[in-house]
């Protein structure tokens, strides 16, 4: 059953609590079984090498190939632009790496961010009495209380208010402070119901009490700066492209060997096709590229050296 639609009674037996909070004793035990109250960093690589491997991944790969064609086309026959093209290519690694590293900063950052809007310190009540508690040992059942100012350590159910009102900027993006009630609550959106608090919200106005029921990366707060550190960027509109060239299917178990097959053409066609054949002279071409998009028309042919992919110039009009 969901907390919000408790009463009070049902709130502290649920979570195992009392009015009188927990004991010190009880809240070590729940320390060892939930961790402690805090957002954790996903252990990252060092950033230097983060940022190098912006350059050896798939697709970085699969571009310094092509520079390097570029280059060897510009050295067996020179004058046809190729080096420019190489350099431009690289030139795209490097704009590409150091886009997709400064998203990935950002996010860091981000996650660093949300966890400075968590307290040092709340007031709590344990075993009958008000204690100052780290905001990293609070825990599950323990009875904190509320005052204007003061920030939310973790998600808790209100059981006491006096005037509370919170302001839920940094989860939800309102602008003005929310009312809170201590009575039972049926909202569909678990974060929109009135009678809960939320870590790294704050108090703007009246007073309150409230039960813990979640802590760390469990608390609503605590899953967003989570996924600013897990969830992978999406490929950037560079990637996909080199994606769509690239994409081939390679098959070295059933089918045998692979064989490169590459020839370079003049003309306004900068870079030729890329055939990958498997033993039974079966082939998948891959585009590589023009300055004027070919046609290709070589899946399934032969390539035994005699009978090439054939071009079909594109006809617009």
């Amino acid at each position: 059953m969901r907390i919000n639609t408790l009463s009070t009674d049902q709130v502290y037996a649920a979570i195992g609590t009392s009015a009188d909070g927990i004991d010190s004793h009880e809240a070590d035990a729940r320390i060892r079984q939930f961790g402690y109250n805090e957002i954790r960093k996903v252990r990252k690589t060092p950033l230097i090498y983060r940022f190098l491997s912006q350059f050896t991944h798939f697709f970085a790969v699969m571009l310094w190939v092509a520079a390097g064609l570029a280059f060897l086309g510009e050295y067996l026959e020179p004058g046809q632009g190729m080096f420019h093209l190489g350099s431009f290519i690289i030139a795209v690694i490097f704009v590409n790496a150091v886009f997709t590293f400064v998203q990935e900063y950002r996010a860091e950052r981000a996650a660093e961010a949300l966890a400075k809007l968590l307290p040092s310190f709340v007031s709590a009540i344990r075993s009958g009495s008000v204690t100052k508690v780290n905001s990293r040992d609070i825990v599950p059942g323990d009875l904190i209380i509320l005052s204007e100012g003061d920030k939310i350590p973790a998600d808790a159910r209100v059981i006491e208010q006096y005037g509370l009102r919170v302001n839920n900027a940094p989860l939800t993006g309102e602008s003005k402070s929310v009312k809170r009630t201590a009575d039972p609550a049926f909202e569909d959106e678990f974060v929109e119901n009135p009678n809960l608090v939320f870590g790294g919200t704050g108090v703007a106005a009246g007073s309150g009490k409230a039960v813990v029921f979640a802590t760390g990366a469990s608390t609503e707060f605590g899953k967003i700066a989570q996924l600013t550190q897990t969830v992978l960027p999406e490929p950037t509109p560079l990637q996909r492209e080199i994606h769509k060239v690239t994409d081939h299917r390679i098959d070295s178990g059933d089918h045998g060997d692979l064989f490169l097959h590459s020839r370079w053409y003049g003309g306004d066609s900068i870079l030729g096709e890329i055939q990958f054949c498997d033993r039974d002279h079966r082939c998948q071409c891959s585009r590589g590229v023009a300055s004027n998009s070919h046609a290709l028309a070589c899946d399934g042919q032969p390539a035994d050296g005699k009978k090439e992919c054939a071009y079909q110039k594109p006809e617009f009009g």
